[in-house]
């Protein structure tokens, strides 16, 4: 069915849809991310690594961080596990979730992306 819908509707509107729902994300939480530096790791493997080394230098440095990736969230040194079995949230979840740390004065957010959230903004 998807296959079909793809073949069916204009690129245009399937990028159009997709950049509207981000949107409306970012709105609903209030644009969390207008107020911090977002650094994405996408790639092949060692994304969740590379994520969380990432995270615990800025840490170090001094930056209030938080990290989303496949296997766990972190928001200062609160860490959770991911039980959402995603590699990378919907988008109005990381919203959410960029607006907790944000609310916690986070200033840097890391972010493990799939190729395929990064086509859908």
């Amino acid at each position: 069915m998807k296959t079909l819908l793809k073949k069916i509707i204009p690129r245009r509107a399937i990028l159009a849809y997709h950049y509207g729902v981000a949107k409306i994300a970012a709105l609903y939480y209030r644009n969390p991310t207008k107020q911090m530096v977002v650094i994405g790791v996408t790639g092949t493997n060692g994304k969740t690594t590379v994520s969380n080394l990432i995270t615990s230098i800025l840490m170090e440095a001094g930056l209030k961080s938080a990290c989303a990736t496949t296997t766990n969230f972190r928001i200062l040194n609160d860490d959770r596990l991911n039980d959402t079995k995603q590699t990378m949230l919907g988008r109005f979840k990381l919203q959410q979730f960029l607006r907790t740390a944000r609310n916690k004065r986070c200033t840097h957010a890391v972010v493990e992306t799939s190729s395929e959230g990064i086509a859908q903004f």
